[in-house]
This record gives C-alpha cells, sequence and structure tokens, in this order.
C-alpha cells in the first residue's frame, strides 16, 4: 500500500485494507507514524542471523556466493518496501537508524571481517583494513538496492549476475593487492 498510494496513504485505507476495525488498529497504532514504524521494526527484527560464509579451496568464489546472497536478500520486495517506507516517512528512519545499522554490521560487515581475517590467517590475504574492505562492499551492495528501489522494473538475472562478478572482481583485485608500507 506504501509503494502504491506512496505519502497519501491514510490509516483509513489501511484499516479498511486490513479487514480490522477502527478501534482494534487504533488501540495497538495510535496513528499511521507508529503503525510504519513497527512494520519497519518488524522487518529490522528478521535480520538479526549472521549471513554464513562458507570456507571452501576457492575463497573467491565463496565471496561471490556471499555476494550473490546478499544482492538477493537487499533487493527482495520485502526489503524494497523497508527503503520505500523510509522514503515516504523519514521519521521512521531515524527512530530505527541504530537497529538497521546493527542488523547491517552483524548481518554482513561482521561476518565479511572474519572471512578476510580468516584467509589472512590461512596466508591468503595480506593483512590490511579488513573492517573497511568489508563495510565499503556492504555499502556499495545497498546502494544497489537504493537504485532498485528507486526504479520500476526490476534488473534481470542477467544484470544480477553481472554485478555479482564485477563486485566481486572489485573487492578480489582490491583486497589482494599488497599494501602500501
Amino acid at each position: 500500500m506504501v509503494a502504491q498510494h506512496g505519502p497519501g496513504l491514510t490509516m483509513n485505507m489501511i484499516i479498511e485494507a486490513s479487514g480490522l476495525s477502527r478501534k482494534t488498529v487504533y488501540a495497538r497504532y495510535p496513528n499511521k507514524t507508529a503503525l510504519i514504524d513497527s512494520v519497519v521494526r518488524n522487518i529490522v527484527a528478521r535480520g538479526l542471523q549472521p549471513v554464513e560464509i562458507r570456507m571452501s579451496s576457492d575463497w573467491k568464489q565463496d565471496l561471490r556466493c556471499f555476494v550473490h546472497t546478499m544482492l538477493e536478500e537487499v533487493c527482495r520486495p520485502e526489503t524494497m518496501m523497508l527503503r520505500r517506507f523510509i522514503l515516504i516517512e523519514p521519521a521512521t528512519l531515524e527512530g530505527n537508524r541504530p537497529s538497521i545499522q546493527r542488523v547491517i554490521t552483524h548481518r554482513y560487515v561482521n561476518p565479511l571481517i572474519r572471512f578476510f581475517e580468516s584467509l589472512a590467517d590461512r596466508g591468503e590475504l595480506p593483512l590490511q583494513n579488513f573492517a573497511f574492505a568489508a563495510q565499503a562492499l556492504a555499502e556499495l551492495i545497498l546502494l544497489e538496492s537504493q537504485r532498485r528501489s528507486l526504479e520500476s522494473e526490476p534488473a534481470d538475472d542477467l544484470h544480477f549476475d553481472r554485478l555479482t562478478e564485477d563486485l566481486t572482481r572489485l573487492i578480489c583485485h582490491g583486497i589482494c593487492a599488497p599494501t602500501a608500507s
């Protein structure tokens, strides 16, 4: 409904579509902002488990799988709806910014840092600022989600696969490069 009606969405429209009584809805949500805030918190709470990154003999393929998984997750309709909520009701972002950032860090960034550190421990990567690399990769992937949320047509699988390859190559070539002394 948020995507369909934008800022013109009213509590009356939500109540009518829900099939619930006004009394029931208003007993739980005093206004539209509270209702949208609750929906955002619910969506964010589902993303608390860290993404598992496989550790095989081909770490670049393992990274590629992670990038693809993250792209799929951040471009799911539910996640795109979260972005639309935030665009339409910016106050929702302010109240949920810490939890959204916590989920991104816990679910995506921290597993990437551990992955890169384990590769360094195995001698496959030079020591460097893995937190920066993980955060940069997560931000690039989140930008794709933002770009898609502003477009009317979803990208096809070929675009998705090409983006996965490009992001993986970008990180692999940067992270494998020797650090300057």
